[in-house]
């Protein structure tokens, strides 16, 4: 059983994989997502 710990440095390796060729870097990539509620617009 995979724990929340191994999917998520399983998700970041994969995200750094894929972002890696493209030429972005992977610290401006969100840590946090706050919940505000939903938009206006």
């Amino acid at each position: 059983m995979l724990t929340a710990t191994k999917v998520a440095t399983a998700f970041g390796y994969v995200l750094a994989a894929e972002l890696r060729p493209c030429g972005i870097d992977m610290s401006f990539t969100p840590v946090l997502d706050l919940n505000y509620g939903q938009s206006r617009r």
